[in-house]
Protein backbone atom coordinates (compact mmCIF):
# COMPACT_ATOMS: atom_id res chain seq x y z
CA UNK A 1 0.00 0.00 0.00
CA UNK A 2 1.31 3.51 -0.92
CA UNK A 3 0.81 6.43 1.01
CA UNK A 4 -0.39 9.84 -0.83
CA UNK A 5 2.33 11.90 -1.59
CA UNK A 6 1.16 14.79 0.24
CA UNK A 7 0.12 12.70 3.37
CA UNK A 8 1.40 14.57 6.12
CA UNK A 9 2.96 11.98 8.19
CA UNK A 10 5.67 13.50 10.14
CA UNK A 11 3.48 16.38 11.36
CA UNK A 12 0.69 14.52 12.71
CA UNK A 13 1.70 13.87 15.94
CA UNK A 14 0.82 9.92 16.64
CA UNK A 15 -0.13 10.04 20.21
CA UNK A 16 -3.13 12.73 19.93
CA UNK A 17 -3.18 13.69 16.24
CA UNK A 18 -2.30 17.31 16.27
CA UNK A 19 -0.86 19.03 13.46
CA UNK A 20 2.46 20.72 13.62
CA UNK A 21 1.91 22.15 9.80
CA UNK A 22 5.10 22.44 7.35
CA UNK A 23 8.58 22.04 9.09
CA UNK A 24 11.85 22.45 7.56
CA UNK A 25 14.03 19.52 6.99
CA UNK A 26 16.45 20.72 9.17
CA UNK A 27 13.51 20.22 12.41
CA UNK A 28 14.17 16.71 13.55
CA UNK A 29 12.32 16.77 16.44
CA UNK A 30 9.26 19.02 17.68
CA UNK A 31 6.98 19.16 20.76
CA UNK A 32 3.39 18.71 20.19
CA UNK A 33 1.01 21.10 21.19
CA UNK A 34 -1.76 18.90 21.75
CA UNK A 35 -0.41 16.57 24.46
CA UNK A 36 3.21 17.63 24.94
CA UNK A 37 5.34 15.00 23.93
CA UNK A 38 8.69 15.07 22.38
CA UNK A 39 8.56 13.65 18.98
CA UNK A 40 11.02 12.13 16.74
CA UNK A 41 10.31 13.37 13.27
CA UNK A 42 11.31 10.45 11.56
CA UNK A 43 10.42 7.44 14.16
CA UNK A 44 7.00 9.49 14.66
CA UNK A 45 6.47 9.40 10.52
CA UNK A 46 7.24 5.57 10.74
CA UNK A 47 4.10 5.54 13.15
CA UNK A 48 1.86 7.15 11.12
CA UNK A 49 2.72 5.51 7.53
CA UNK A 50 2.03 2.42 9.26
CA UNK A 51 -0.97 2.99 10.91
CA UNK A 52 -2.25 4.98 7.70
CA UNK A 53 -5.51 3.91 5.78
CA UNK A 54 -6.53 4.97 2.07
CA UNK A 55 -10.22 5.45 3.26
CA UNK A 56 -8.74 8.22 5.20
CA UNK A 57 -5.75 9.68 3.83
CA UNK A 58 -5.82 12.90 5.85
CA UNK A 59 -5.50 11.58 9.20
CA UNK A 60 -3.98 8.90 11.60
CA UNK A 61 -5.82 5.57 12.07
CA UNK A 62 -4.35 6.00 16.31
CA UNK A 63 -7.54 5.95 18.18
CA UNK A 64 -7.68 2.20 16.30
CA UNK A 65 -4.42 0.92 17.94
CA UNK A 66 -4.81 -1.36 20.88
CA UNK A 67 -2.85 -1.99 23.81
CA UNK A 68 -1.60 -5.69 22.74
CA UNK A 69 -0.81 -4.06 19.38
CA UNK A 70 1.28 -1.52 21.55
CA UNK A 71 3.06 -3.84 23.47
CA UNK A 72 3.80 -6.25 20.48
CA UNK A 73 5.34 -3.04 19.28
CA UNK A 74 7.19 -2.07 22.33
CA UNK A 75 9.09 -5.50 22.69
Amino acid sequence: MKADRHYPSSQLCHDCGWRSGKLSLSVREWVCRGCGDVRDRDANAALNLRDYSPERPGECLWTSRTPALELAVAV
